[in-house]
């Protein structure tokens, strides 16, 4: 079990692991779960459209109201899996470069006595 921290409000573990693969893989499948999501929507809400060509008067309009509104609905949906997908792309980028800064600049302080002081 490991020991955790309060620090500004956030809970902190004494340890920070990543794993690239495994964030981009999850960034993937959000953009999948978006394109997926996109393409039954739009499949179904064409479906909607069509059969209300049959209808008339105030039905028919209504039936077209309850349409936009989902179509509203589900371009939120897939625009935030698709925001939640960029942000974890966006965040596995700057985390692998900060740790490529953080190993070059050990590497160089640990440099001048020719030894190292982490086995990275």
């Amino acid at each position: 079990m490991q020991h955790c921290t309060r620090m500004r409000g956030y809970s902190m573990t004494g340890e920070l692991s990543v794993n690239f693969t495994d964030l981009h893989l999850s960034a993937k499948c959000l953009a999948d779960w978006c394109g997926d999501s996109t393409a039954l929507f739009d499949s179904g809400h064409s479906e909607i459209s069509s059969a209300s060509s049959g209808w008339v008067g105030s039905s028919r309009a209504a039936l077209e109201g309850a349409l936009e509104k989902l179509r509203g609905s589900g371009t939120a949906l897939t625009g935030r899996l698709d925001g939640h997908s960029s942000l974890v792309t966006d965040a596995v980028r700057e985390y692998g470069l900060a740790e490529h800064k953080s190993t070059t600049e050990l590497d160089r302080v640990d440099r001048p006595t020719g030894r190292r002081l982490l086995d990275l």
